[in-house]
């Protein structure tokens, strides 16, 4: 059982701030709210250790570095049956994310490969290794994916739309440069002083290396996930099985998403004609109120809606076992 929290002024203006941008200082932040850096310090701790926010991390473009991204939507044929597939699953160091799911579906799993057979290969192998437990694997590449910032949460806002998956050319990094990115990828607001102690590396080849990778696009910013379900929020996911995919239309649809406060995350899966949305809701009369808003604008292009219940997390573990083996 989930146990909500509440927050006072003071931890809701810093996490507007750290919404806005993760790695903000905490003499800034002390700056913003006008109270103690020892203050805001207990504060950001007090977050983090209760898991209101879940993680702080860097957004890494893995196409960027050569590598394929795919979502695969697994049915089972019981949720009793999920347990060893699960074990295994958190196991390869292919798949970095995992959540289990109610409804049509009951487990998404994220994984990168470095050619597209790959992934057919990596589906069948599941499929070979648990097929008493699996009823149909569906994959899709990952065509893009965009980080919104907004949260149905009076205080909380975010200025910046950040969007990852969505180029095609690929860039070669040194080992030194890989090991600038790994540091910062285990801890964001690690300065660029305590990245050059811990990489060996001068302060100089830090700053100039971040400063490539983010020109690159590799690093494409910083985010930072809260628990909305201890805010007394719903999580909900918005499956929209699409009749066209033309362009105009598409990015109206787009744009529409990430002006709606409740949208969190936005899948494209263009080959597939499918998007994902990630939502919070307060109710079911926000929900349903979301989906007549959104069925009123693109009735046109929406040939159907999946809704499906998020029910928790066995695994998150992005690019930390991919760049520990560099």
């Amino acid at each position: 059982m989930i146990t909500k929290i509440k927050i006072d002024a003071y931890s809701l203006k810093i996490l507007n701030q750290l919404n806005s941008n993760p790695k903000i200082s905490i003499s800034d932040l002390s700056k913003i709210i006008s109270r103690s850096k020892p203050f805001v310090q207990y504060r950001l701790d007090s977050l983090l250790k209760k898991k209101v926010v879940e993680r702080l991390y860097p957004l890494i473009d893995l196409k960027k570095l050569g590598y394929n991204i795919f979502d695969a939507f697994i049915k089972t044929k019981g949720y009793k049956k999920e347990g060893e597939l699960i074990s295994w699953l958190k196991n390869n160091k292919n798949v970095f994310y995992i959540e289990r799911l109610v409804g049509s579906y009951s487990i998404r799993i994220s994984f990168f490969v470095k050619e597209n057979k790959d992934a057919e290969k990596f589906t069948q192998e599941i499929m070979d290794s648990f097929s008493q437990e699996i009823l149909e694997i569906e994959t899709y590449p990952i065509s893009s994916l965009i980080k919104t910032g907004n949260y149905p949460i009076n205080g909380i806002s975010s200025k910046i739309v950040k969007e990852i998956f969505n180029e095609t050319d690929s860039i070669s990094l040194e080992k030194k440069e890989l090991l600038v990115l790994r540091s910062i990828n285990k801890n964001i607001r690690k300065s660029i002083l305590e990245i050059s102690h811990e990489t060996s590396l001068s302060r100089k080849f830090v700053k100039k290396t971040l400063s490539k990778l983010e020109e690159k696009r590799v690093l494409n910013g910083y985010a930072l996930d809260i628990d909305v379900e201890k805010l007394n929020l719903i999580h909900k996911i918005f499956m929209l099985k699409l009749n066209t995919l033309g362009k105009v239309r598409l990015e109206k649809l787009k744009t529409y998403l990430t002006r709606q406060k409740e949208v969190q995350i936005i899948s494209f899966y263009n080959l597939n004609k499918i998007i994902t949305i990630e939502i919070s809701i307060k109710n079911n009369e926000n929900l349903r109120e979301f989906q007549i808003n959104l069925l009123e604008n693109f009735s046109d292009i929406i040939h159907k809606i999946e809704v499906l219940d998020f029910y928790d997390e066995p695994k998150y573990s992005y690019m930390d076992e991919f760049l520990s083996e560099l």
